[in-house]
């Protein structure tokens, strides 16, 4: 991480607003369970894009997180579920695994905002009003994010490893497709139901781009209640 930028340094906190590390980071007992606080921590790998550095999506449950919702019910989150908050000259990051991280704003003057406790950082993009978002719980790759003219939330557009960038596009404000630069791409299909949008089939399509060539990885149902 670099050294030089706006610091602010606090940790990371999940949906109970306690501090925390990343599930990569968090030591257990053999059961999924965080000697940390004591929450249940789960996570399935179901599917990825395959190449030099392949994207791995991933479905993750967290007991702190039981009264938020997603697309795969309450508890739930998953590799593309990010919430990005602009407040003041912070930037307020919630990830893909519920995790929380406060981030000193990137500007024209300062262009990284780092927090070396939470292990994570900040950036200006190529783009206006774009950002680069880095923690050690995304292994490696780095979330591209725009902020919504006018707004004070951010739009995941992408992501990043090295010379790879993938493209996240969306229908009706949810995510439906993370492309390859070589055409393949993981695809997102959803039924919405009386608590929401559930995510109901995750597919791959190969390199070809054909979507006749669309190959199943996995199918979700969800009970009455949407779990």
């Amino acid at each position: 991480m670099d050294n030089s930028g706006t610091v602010k340094n606090s940790p990371a906190t999940n949906a109970a607003d306690q501090p925390t590390v990343n599930s990569q980071c968090t030591p257990g007992t053999g059961c999924p369970v965080s000697l940390i606080n004591g929450e249940e921590l789960l996570t399935l790998d179901d599917g990825q894009l395959i190449g030099l550095t392949p994207f791995i999506f991933q479905r993750q449950y967290r007991t702190t997180a039981v009264e938020r919702t997603s697309v795969f019910g309450f508890g739930w989150s998953h590799s593309l579920q990010h919430q990005v908050e602009f407040i003041g000259d912070e930037l307020h990051w919630t990830d893909h695994q519920t995790l929380t991280t406060i981030l000193p704003l990137p500007t024209e003057v300062s262009p990284s905002g780092l927090n070396y406790v939470a292990g994570a950082a900040a950036y200006l993009d190529e783009e206006p009003n774009s950002y680069c978002l880095m923690a050690g719980s995304m292994e490696g790759w780095v979330l591209h994010v725009h902020r919504v003219t006018g707004q004070t939330t951010g739009r995941i557009t992408g992501l990043s490893h090295r010379q790879l960038r993938l493209t996240l596009h969306y229908h009706d404000g949810l995510p439906v497709r993370l492309e390859h630069p070589a055409g393949a791409a993981l695809q997102f299909s959803y039924q919405e139901l009386p608590q929401g949008w559930r995510l109901t089939q995750l597919s791959l399509t190969p390199e070809s781009g054909r979507e006749e060539a669309l190959h199943p990885l996995m199918t979700y149902e969800y009970d009455e209640r949407g779990n």
